[in-house]
């Protein structure tokens, strides 16, 4: 039987800060509580990104242009 090998699994979390929204939580507290999430599970949080928004994009949730951007930051990971 093989030892099992010991694998890093990293994450960048993404938050949308919706304007007309009432929530109890802002967008950057509840990134900061997945990023303790993520922490307790064993993911090695390598960043994060909120976008201010007045409502989240339907097919995609962010908008296209961050897309793009982030993907950027993915491959510099």
């Amino acid at each position: 039987m093989e030892p099992l090998k010991h694998v890093n699994f990293h994450a960048y979390l993404i938050g949308v800060d919706i304007k007309l929204s009432h929530q109890s939580w802002s967008a950057e507290e509840s990134v900061i509580e997945l990023g303790e999430l993520c922490k307790t599970a064993g993911l090695i949080v390598k960043g994060h990104y909120i976008q201010k928004r007045n409502s989240v994009h339907t097919g995609t949730y962010i908008g296209k242009g961050v897309i793009e951007e982030l993907r950027g930051v993915a491959n510099k990971l």
